[in-house]
């Protein structure tokens, strides 16, 4: 029979497992505790922002969203300036509501973007016009590179 380590004590375990029984159940007991503080972190952060969460179910807000699809003709913003026409999946507050509640529906601070581009910008916390700009030129910058990099080894 096939053996392995265990990730967490190092005892031998059957090859098909990670964990021995002791480990995986004090890693099962950490992760319902580890769940458990989040969601009440969550219903706390939840009560204090209440309204802004409430504001993304306005009539104001679904309107807005559709004007801003129109507005960047239903492509994402970053894949649109790299030529990958990717689709809109979720518009973006540039600052967040947090930081300026009253830009929540204006134009300048909304972008269309897909959901990888929005993980991206989260990732890289991009939270005004400037640091968005850069963000994108970098993006064209790399890629003209990874163009040019492919076109060389082709000719080659």
């Amino acid at each position: 029979m096939l053996m392995t380590l265990c990730k967490d004590c190092g005892c031998k375990v059957p090859y098909s497992t990670t964990r021995c029984a002791d480990c995986a159940s004090k890693r099962e007991e950490y992760l319902k505790s580890k769940n458990k503080k989040y969601n009440a972190d969550r219903y706390n952060r939840d009560k204090a922002n209440e309204s802004y969460r409430l504001f993304y179910t306005t009539k104001e807000w679904y309107r807005k969203r559709e004007e801003i699809y129109k507005l960047y003709e239903g492509h994402c913003v970053i894949c649109r300036a790299l030529y990958k026409f990717n689709p809109i999946e979720e518009i973006h507050h540039i600052e967040p509501l947090l930081k300026n509640y009253d830009k929540r529906l204006d134009n300048d601070n909304l972008i269309g973007l897909c959901s990888k581009c929005h993980k991206d910008i989260h990732y890289h916390k991009i939270d005004n016009k400037d640091k968005l700009e850069k963000y994108i030129k970098q993006k064209i910058n790399s890629d003209r590179f990874l163009q040019s990099l492919l076109k060389n080894n082709i000719q080659k």
